[in-house]
């Protein structure tokens, strides 16, 4: 069995690049702090709490929900309360995310 699933972010090296360009800004200009809002990543399941495995689809800087119509911005996603893609456990290594298989087992029971 698998130890964990690893998805390859796409264009990860464009942003990886574009995002080392704007830390070396901030870096240069004394404002590191600002570096932590430079790359955000979020996994989570396809379904939420409220309106289960509906599912959402993309619409601009937003999700939203096939069930009860509420968008939800992107870097919220995962994060508890209201209408929001349940979080899955997950690390970025370079440009790939890395799920544990755990994860994933218990995130299935959702879609039962």
């Amino acid at each position: 069995m698998f130890q964990s699933v690893v998805i390859t972010l796409r264009e990860g090296l464009e942003a990886a690049l574009i995002a080392g360009i704007v830390l070396s800004y901030l870096k240069k200009t004394g404002r590191q702090a600002w570096g932590r809002f430079v790359c955000t990543v979020r996994a989570a399941l396809d379904a939420c709490t409220i309106c289960g495995h509906q599912g959402y689809y993309q619409d601009g800087k937003n999700v939203i929900c096939r069930n009860c119509g509420a968008a939800i911005y992107v870097p919220t996603i995962g994060l508890a309360g209201g209408c929001n893609p349940i979080h899955v456990d997950y690390r970025v290594e370079g440009d790939s995310l890395r799920i544990p298989a755990t994860a994933l087992a218990d995130a299935a029971k959702v879609f039962h």
